[in-house]
């Protein structure tokens, strides 16, 4: 109950959600299973795991790239529906969402570290 208090939610699922958003600092290893469960039909791991890539402190640049590409192949995919038909219409959208908001602050990200280097 303290937790619930001090993240201001009321359910565990709504603070779930909040945990998620905030920064994370992983090791490699991590990363790498997190990019791989972009791989799953399961759309709430799918979308569990593009959110803590999308708010990850300091995502390796080659995982980051792995992450777009996953990306862009989910989003590109027109069997994606089917690959999570038990989801509802508004849920298939909210996960799309994530996917393409994830997508750009990873793209941003990326640009940004190119700009750096030069």
């Amino acid at each position: 109950m303290d937790k619930q208090q001090e993240l201001g939610t009321d359910t565990v699922q709504r603070m779930a959600w909040k945990v998620l958003r905030q920064p994370f600092m992983l090791d490699r290893e991590t990363f790498t299973l997190v990019v791989e469960a972009l791989d799953t039909d399961e759309a709430s791991l799918c979308e569990g795991a593009v959110m803590i890539l999308q708010h990850s402190k300091s995502l390796p640049q080659d995982i980051q790239q792995k992450a777009v590409q996953k990306i862009q192949h989910i989003l590109l995919d027109d069997t994606m529906c089917s690959q999570f038909s038990s989801m509802s219409y508004f849920e298939i959208l909210r996960l799309y969402d994530t996917l393409f908001e994830s997508l750009k602050v990873l793209v941003d990200r990326s640009q940004g570290n190119i700009f750096r280097s030069l």
